[in-house]
């Protein structure tokens, strides 16, 4: 099976919009990166791991809002991660989130929107529904409260 760009339609190459007459050192480069992997890594609260030890590609883990990088790997830093449980999860997430919720299962992810916010939801379980909704660190309050306040009709526990 061969792997398909999303903009495999889209994205052509060549010169566009206001360009001629114009130094090609001061145009605007727009490239598409393929198969990159990416990878969130997550050190749970109980967690006895030392963080500080890790090297991927020889790079260590950067602190909070930096990132390291060299020529084939680049490692960023940080998102938001709210995790919910209960049977009622989905109902929460429709309070916000315009895909159908009801057709993901265990294993599953999918990028989304909560009220305005991107998030990619993880899948963790289906007994009991449990999924993990990671969000970019700067909205981390904001998908906090729109996530609490779309519980509160049912009644949640914080942990």
């Amino acid at each position: 099976m061969k792997q398909i760009s999303s903009l495999n339609n889209v994205h052509q190459n060549g010169k566009f919009g206001d360009f001629e007459n114009k130094n090609e050192k001061d145009l605007l480069k727009i490239s598409e990166l393929k198969n990159v992997l990416i990878f969130q890594i997550v050190q749970y609260k109980n967690s006895s791991s030392d963080v500080s030890n890790i090297k991927i590609d020889n790079l260590k883990l950067p602190s909070t809002l930096k990132s390291s990088s060299n020529s084939d790997t680049r490692i960023l830093c940080s998102r938001t991660i709210i995790e919910m449980q209960g049977d009622l999860v989905n109902e929460v997430l429709k309070k916000g989130c315009p895909i159908n919720i009801d057709k993901f299962n265990e294993g599953d992810c999918t990028n989304s929107i909560y009220n305005g916010i991107s998030i990619t939801i993880d899948f963790i379980s289906n007994n009991p529904r449990k999924v993990r909704i990671f969000g970019l660190r700067s909205f981390g309050e904001s998908l906090h409260h729109s996530i609490t306040d779309g519980s509160l009709e049912f009644g949640y526990q914080s942990n």
